[in-house]
């Protein structure tokens, strides 16, 4: 008697589906050219919200963070499905010089035509201070009027109120998103004089019923005489590093942080001279993972990874937090020398921050000059390296384990504490943009912090660079961007990256909003 041979076309639709609920999105899509069965599993919608909710763990999907996928029709779902691996495709393969525009360009205009002396002044000018991952909404910040505004691009016009912030942001930190929401801290001043007296979350509600909604929900002013920088949000707190103007000799690094429901308040003062951290640079950031901060300072030979635990940071469980307390840093960091090599030098240019939702929650960058040889001269060359930074764990010696450890070691032991180690680094030929128009260096950091978008200038041309970097993969790529021939980037001053849909958008001293799509 002959028998039938099975195959998995063969096998029950729940078991087919169980099986297919582990293979990848693109896997999933070639299923209705295989045969009936396979295509009948692919019309589940079940099975693409199990996919791409597992994506969305990964690497960002093709809709905003957080969105209820159980909400979608089929089609819908499918469509995020193929735009997301178009996406991976696009960006992580490295395979295009350039990577080509994947359609039509939206220009928008952000406000009216400006005279020729307005244009040399950055009159009118709108900042863009974010955008809303997956979808057409920007924030942007008006220098002259001190206001934030809403725009939706799609539209093509502002869709909510503004709200009065400041004439001048000093420094933003990562965002953070829930669905429909989106959060972001902001250090801001009135007076150019002053370096920043308040810091403030913004939140907008992209999904009110109403139509977006922009509000502050959060705001502290600072004490007089003190300096603010690299600003730090959870969802439970916020603060910055801080510095006294008034006593700078033999003074000391202040973190300030504030609960943002309760606002109880610490200032934790280190032991890191301010004297030796000017000669680190003004080049310093903070991210925080699982509610410890982190403070990256780049000097030209060494990154220096200083922690704050969360022991002594004001999060909503920690109720007996003093009003002050000391750290001692240098006993609970981690240093990573650099050599540039021979007739060469690092220079700081920044260090930026992101959420740590992919595992990379900073960034730095440093300009390397280096040198080309050439039989009879040598001609000087640039080059800009980006340090990806990702959470680990680092084993301290038992003389270096006493220091605000958050439980007694037993004697001798060594302790483990959470910091930042450099993974990817990448460099790119050139020097970065002359950013004279730009409120901020002509950088970015998505906020996913997996990719960095950089204007550099290579010579006597300018052009638009995409650094890709996906944990998944353990891969870093790199990529000129394709512009189109009527676009001038020496006009750019502002930039965003949107991961999600695979658009980069680009502000021009004109008043213009290029957003452009490479996936």
């Amino acid at each position: 008697m002959m028998q039938t041979a099975l195959n998995l076309a063969s096998l029950p639709d729940d078991i087919l589906l169980s099986i297919s609920s582990f293979l990848s999105l693109a896997d999933v899509l070639t299923f209705p050219l295989v045969c009936h069965a396979f295509n009948s599993v692919a019309q589940n919608r079940v099975l693409w919200i199990i996919l791409l909710n597992a994506e969305s763990l990964v690497r960002p999907i093709a809709c905003p963070a957080f969105t209820d996928l159980s909400t979608l029709a089929l089609e819908d779902l499918r469509r995020i499905a193929c735009h997301t691996i178009r996406l991976q495709h696009n960006w992580t393969t490295g395979r295009f010089d350039p990577l080509p525009i994947a359609g039509p360009i939206k220009t928008v205009i952000l406000n009216v035509p400006r005279q020729e002396e307005d244009l040399e002044q950055n009159v009118g000018l709108l900042d863009l201070i974010f955008q809303v991952p997956g979808t057409e909404y920007y924030v942007f910040h008006s220098r002259d009027t001190g206001q934030l505004l809403v725009w939706d691009v799609g539209l093509g016009r502002q869709v909510a109120p503004g709200i009065f912030v400041a004439k001048r942001i000093v420094d933003v930190s990562a965002g953070r998103q829930t669905q429909g929401l989106f959060w972001m801290g902001l250090l801001v001043s009135e007076h150019s004089a002053i370096p920043s007296d308040k810091m403030m979350i913004v939140r907008l509600d992209y999904d009110a019923p109403t139509g977006p909604d922009l509000k502050i929900t959060f705001e502290y002013t600072f004490a007089p005489n003190l300096t603010h920088w690299a600003i730090f949000m959870t969802e439970e707190y916020i603060g910055a590093i801080e510095l006294s103007e008034s006593q700078l000799v033999d003074a000391h690094l202040r973190i300030v942080a504030v609960n943002i429901g309760t606002g109880r308040q610490t200032i934790i003062t280190t032991n890191v001279p301010i004297d030796e951290a000017h000669n680190m640079g003004a080049h310093s950031g903070t991210c925080t993972v699982e509610d410890n901060t982190f403070i990256l300072f780049e000097d030209s030979d060494n990154s220096f990874v200083f922690l704050i635990p969360k022991a002594i940071l004001p999060h909503d469980a920690n109720h007996d937090i003093p009003a002050s307390s000391n750290l001692a840093c240098y006993t609970r960091t981690s240093n990573v020398s650099w050599d540039p090599g021979a007739g060469r030098t690092f220079t700081p240019e920044g260090v930026l921050s992101a959420n740590n939702m992919y595992g990379v929650p900073a960034v730095s960058l440093q300009a390397l000059d280096t040198v080309v040889w050439s039989s009879s001269y040598e001609v000087p060359e640039s080059v800009m390296q980006i340090r990806f930074w990702t959470p680990c764990m680092q084993t301290l010696p038992p003389e270096r384990s006493t220091a605000m450890t958050t439980a007694a070691p037993a004697a001798g032991a060594p302790t483990t504490i959470p910091t930042l180690e450099c993974k990817w680094v990448a460099n790119i030929q050139g020097s970065l943009g002359d950013a004279s128009n730009s409120a901020w260096k002509l950088m970015l950091l998505s906020h996913s912090g997996c990719n960095v978008l950089l204007v550099m200038e290579r010579g006597t041309h300018l052009e638009l660079r995409l650094i890709v970097v996906d944990p998944e993969l353990n891969k870093c790529v790199q990529h000129r961007l394709a512009v189109p021939e009527n676009m001038e980037l020496g006009y750019v001053y502002g930039l965003s990256i949107d991961d999600h849909r695979g658009v980069i958008t680009l502000l021009d001293t004109r008043g213009l909003l290029y957003a452009i799509p490479y996936a």
